[in-house]
């Protein structure tokens, strides 16, 4: 394995990926989350107890945020490496050069870490900025802030890394599927280490034990053995007391017990690099049949032609192309919902509708369950807005009448009726007991998500960001009834249906500009 070559795929692929829309709305989501932090919505607390804003509590609480959080939505945004180089077909060149299957997932998984390594630093560069802002210590102390960093956050993400690389050899958890398995996956991981600290994944159970017992010395009578890291919704910082955080000491034996996940990510590698197929083309056209795409990327699939453009194109031999009427588009405006919402479901696989179905039933008859359809079909929305890029056919769906309008609006609608299906019951408990505010909240929620999947895919080009978006702010917002962020309204106290409805005709309207940007540049600005 050359060194040189490994260090030009990861520096290849890495720029490919910072050069989007989509990397730059992830950074400014990490700055998001260093002023939740300021505002104590980010908040890690033991019992009635927090640490001041030093360099060790802060570079800890950076540490367990890209341990906890970044490492769940950031194997969404790094799982496409491999399916791009398919898409693009740059795999197939790859494939002939004289770069070994190690070379190949050892780079994509060196570059997978630069990325998340990438959003490690603006949330620790904002960190530093927060210090000096809060306050409450301007002793800056590098050591203390970085070695939580060093010992926590990275080992985390070098997993997190390979194990996406790994996700996209495999045949199931290339696919939705890997989507939904990496988050329970995650959950597991978590309640594992805080029990067994040798196989914490994110350092919670490392840290753990120390933080008690110097809250225990402080308070030996109030204590009470509390440690919770929550994501909105808890109590604000300033109404706990606080403490004074110098640092874990780092022995040989915690070191040792972090460097452990890095030992296991390079083992995760070379598992890839075992199921690395080297874009085998029969497989490839296996893959693609099976999903029911039997065409490649040049050749988009029938059913986008038959069902978007035909619902749009006046019949021959009438044929007006772009002097056609845009009455003819309204006309049409049904049958081109139809096509949008049989293209969402065109390649689904029969696990697929039984797990939805299974999401359902537990819904109806589990309140607590309510949230589970709403997560099943992320891969689902993911897809809105993203299609023209993806198979190649902005030149014949721009070319129909009323592209930034009619065709816009018919792919929310799809993504509506997906989430009228997620929703029902929600909607079904609010019409039953007549709750109007419960029912508001999810009819809110119905007309939020699809809009905030439309707008990401156009200005983005891709689903990833949705895909990570959207599964952190689920777990954020709905899962723990955060005021603010629960889109659906788990909880009275956290249904805000106005807002949401507000938030989706703005994001709307940001997904018609960037659909008119399109149709007038087509994609020689980069998305």
């Amino acid at each position: 394995m050359n060194p040189r070559v490994l260090y030009h795929v990861a520096r290849a692929d890495f720029l490919e990926r910072t050069r989007s829309y989509g990397f730059l709305l992830t950074l400014a989501a990490m700055g998001w989350l260093v002023y939740q932090t300021s505002h104590g919505n980010v908040l890690l607390k033991i019992d009635r107890y927090r640490g001041i804003f030093n360099s060790a509590w802060l570079g800890t609480m950076m540490a367990l945020v890209t341990a906890v959080l970044l490492s769940l939505v950031g194997l969404y945004l790094v799982k496409n490496t491999l399916a791009r180089d398919e898409r693009t077909r740059v795999g197939q060149i790859l494939a002939a050069a004289p770069l070994s299957n190690l070379g190949y997932t050892f780079g994509k998984a060196l570059s997978n870490f630069a990325v998340l390594a990438t959003m490690l630093l603006v949330l620790a560069a904002g960190s530093v900025v927060l210090q000096f802002a809060v306050g409450e210590s301007r002793d800056f102390r590098f050591w203390s802030f970085v070695s939580p960093l060093l010992f926590i956050a990275l080992p985390s993400l070098a997993f997190t890394a390979a194990l996406a690389v790994l996700f996209e050899n495999l045949p199931v958890t290339r696919s939705g599927a890997g989507n939904v398995i990496w988050f329970f996956l995650w959950t597991a991981l978590i309640a594992v280490g805080i029990n067994y600290p040798n196989l914490d994944f994110t350092g919670l159970g490392v840290l753990n034990r120390p933080m008690q017992e110097q809250v225990r010395a402080l308070d030996p009578a109030g204590y009470k053995g509390g440690f919770s890291f929550s994501l909105g919704g808890g109590e604000k910082a300033e109404e706990l007391r606080t403490f004074v955080w110098e640092g874990l000491e780092w022995t040989p034996a915690i070191v040792r017990t972090r460097l452990i996940w890095v030992a296991v990510a390079i083992a995760l590698t070379l598992a890839a690099a075992l199921a690395f197929q080297r874009f085998d083309p029969s497989r490839i056209q296996l893959r693609q049949t099976r999903k029911g795409k039997s065409l490649t990327e040049d050749s988009p699939p029938k059913a986008e032609i038959g069902g978007l453009i035909r619902a749009v194109a006046p019949p021959a031999p009438r044929a007006l192309g772009l002097n056609a009427p845009a009455t003819l588009a309204r006309s049409r405006f049904f049958g081109l919902v139809e096509g949008e919402i049989r293209l969402l479901l065109l390649g689904q696989r029969w696990w697929w509708y039984v797990g939805m179905a299974g999401c359902l039933i537990a819904s109806f008859v589990a309140p607590e369950a309510i949230l589970a359809p709403w997560l099943w079909p992320v891969t689902l929305w993911s897809q809105l807005g993203t299609r023209e890029r993806r198979y190649g056919t902005a030149a014949m769906v721009f070319s129909a009448p009323s592209p930034a309008r009619a065709q816009l609006l018919a792919t929310y609608v799809g993504g509506m009726a997906l989430a009228l299906v997620a929703g029902s019951a929600g909607l079904a408990r609010g019409l039953i007991h007549g709750d109007a505010q419960a029912l508001g909240a999810t009819v809110a929620g119905m007309a939020f998500v699809p809009a905030l999947a439309l707008t990401l895919g156009v200005w983005t080009g891709n689903g990833k960001f949705f895909e990570s978006l959207y599964t952190a702010w689920w777990y954020i917002g709905p899962a723990h009834a955060m005021p603010g962020l629960d889109f659906i309204g788990v909880t009275t106290a956290s249904q805000t249906p106005t807002r949401f409805l507000i938030a989706a005709l703005a994001l709307l309207v940001c997904a018609f500009a960037g659909r008119v940007r399109q149709t007038a540049y087509g994609f020689a600005l980069r998305a």
